[in-house]
């Protein structure tokens, strides 16, 4: 097997990929979709900030992207639940996020999310990337 490598200067992101990389390497799909999953929702939330700081999105679109992020969220979720991955902690968490989802009112708040989701995603990584 070759080994990963990348020429990523940022250590945040050095680091994020090179987790990912041991997550995968270790062969249990079910942690390898996971990755995939929550990879997908942190990325549709992150796109939110750079949009909404621009003036791209409108207040009128608010419940197309609530509507996205919490599909992404239930995504997440029902992976949780169909492939028994309780044990990693994290399932609260993500009904949380849910539900601050669907109570938000303002873009501004769905772009407030985007940190603690960031952190989310984290935890799940730490919780996948301990050896069994």
């Amino acid at each position: 097997m070759n080994p990963f490598q990348t020429s990523e200067n940022d250590p945040h992101l050095r680091d994020e990929l090179n987790q990912w990389t041991r997550i995968l390497s270790r062969g249990d799909t079910r942690h390898g979709m996971l990755l995939v999953i929550i990879q997908k929702l942190c990325t549709a939330i992150h796109e939110l900030e750079p949009a909404h700081a621009c003036a791209a999105l409108h207040e009128e679109r608010l419940s197309h992207f609530k509507s996205r992020l919490a599909s992404r969220t239930q995504d997440v979720l029902q992976l949780l639940q169909e492939n028994q991955l309780d044990s990693l902690g994290i399932t609260n968490d993500y009904r949380d996020i849910l539900t601050e989802i669907s109570n938000a009112s303002t873009l501004q708040q769905l772009v407030d999310l985007v940190e603690p989701v960031h952190m989310l995603n984290h935890k799940a990584c730490d919780a996948m990337d301990q050896p069994t």
